[in-house]
C-alpha cells in the first residue's frame, strides 16, 4: 500500500525476414554454387506514458508515436569446385547489415546501420572412404560504420565552443544531442587463416585438429567529428577572444 509505478519505459520490435536460397550442381557434382538473398526489417515501436493527473502514477502507454524502421539485405554467393582425386577448392563471399539505435552523430542524426563484408576461400580434401578429412583457409571480413562512444568529452567541449560564438540556441550548439551522448563510428577488418585436419581411423574413434590465426585493424575512427572538426577549426581560431 502506498506504492505505484512512477516511471516506465515499454517498446514493441516486430523483426520481418524475407528469404530465397539456391543450390546447383554441374559436371555431375564437380562444380557446385549456393546462393542466397535475404531482407530483414526491424520496428522499434517505443511507448509514451500515461499518467494520472493528480498522482502522476503511469497507469498506461501510448503507442501512437511513429516507429522506427530499419532494414536492409544480405546476399550470399560461393562455389566449390572438386578438380582432382578428393580436392576441392571454395569461395564463399557475402554481405550484410546490422540495425543500430538510438546513435546520434555531432550533427544530431543517426548514424545509420553497420555494414559487413566477408570472403572466405581455400582449398579442402576428403578421402573416398569419409573417414579422413582436410582444409587449408583464408577469410576476410570487413565490418564498416560500427557505432562507438569515443567523442563523448569532444562533443561537450564544441558544444562550449559553438555557444561561446553563436550563443547557446545558435544553430550548431543546438544540434548538438544534449548530456554529452554524442556517437560516431569507426570501421574494421580481418584477416584470418584457419587449419583442421579429421581423422576417424576406426569406428567410434574421431581425431580433430584446429589451427587458427587473426589480425585485426581499426580504422577510421570518428569520422564525423573529424570532419567536422577540420571544416570550423578556422572559424574557431578566428573567434579565440571569445572562444
Amino acid at each position: 500500500p502506498g506504492f505505484y509505478r512512477e516511471s516506465g519505459t515499454y517498446f514493441n520490435n516486430t523483426n520481418t525476414a524475407t528469404m530465397i536460397a539456391g543450390q546447383s550442381h554441374f559436371w555431375d557434382g564437380r562444380f557446385s554454387i549456393t546462393w542466397g538473398f535475404r531482407n530483414d526489417t526491424l520496428e522499434e515501436e517505443y511507448a509514451g506514458t500515461i499518467r494520472n493527473p493528480e498522482t502522476r502514477e503511469v497507469v498506461g502507454f501510448d503507442y501512437s508515436g511513429t516507429p522506427n524502421e530499419y532494414k536492409g539485405p544480405t546476399k550470399t554467393r560461393g562455389a566449390v569446385f572438386r578438380f582432382w582425386k578428393g580436392f576441392a577448392a571454395y569461395y564463399n563471399e557475402s554481405d550484410n547489415f546490422s540495425p543500430q539505435s538510438g546513435g546520434l552523430d555531432i550533427n544530431g542524426n543517426n548514424v545509420g546501420n553497420v555494414k559487413g563484408e566477408g570472403e572466405d576461400y581455400g582449398i579442402k580434401w576428403q578421402s573416398n572412404d569419409g573417414k579422413y578429412y582436410a582444409r587449408v583457409g583464408k577469410y576476410e571480413t570487413a565490418t564498416a560504420n560500427r557505432m562507438s562512444e569515443w567523442v563523448w568529452s569532444g562533443s561537450i567541449y564544441t558544444n562550449n565552443i559553438w555557444s561561446a560564438i553563436e550563443g547557446p540556441d545558435g544553430p550548431h550548439a543546438s544540434a548538438i544531442p544534449g548530456g554529452g551522448r554524442v556517437r560516431d563510428t569507426s570501421d574494421a577488418v580481418s584477416v584470418g587463416y584457419e587449419v583442421e585436419l579429421v581423422a576417424s581411423p576406426i569406428k567410434g574413434l574421431r581425431l580433430q585438429f584446429n589451427a587458427s590465426k587473426l589480425e585485426g585493424t581499426t580504422a577510421n575512427v570518428s569520422p564525423r567529428f573529424l570532419k567536422m572538426y577540420n571544416d570550423n577549426v578556422d572559424l574557431w581560431r578566428a573567434n579565440g577572444s571569445a572562444v
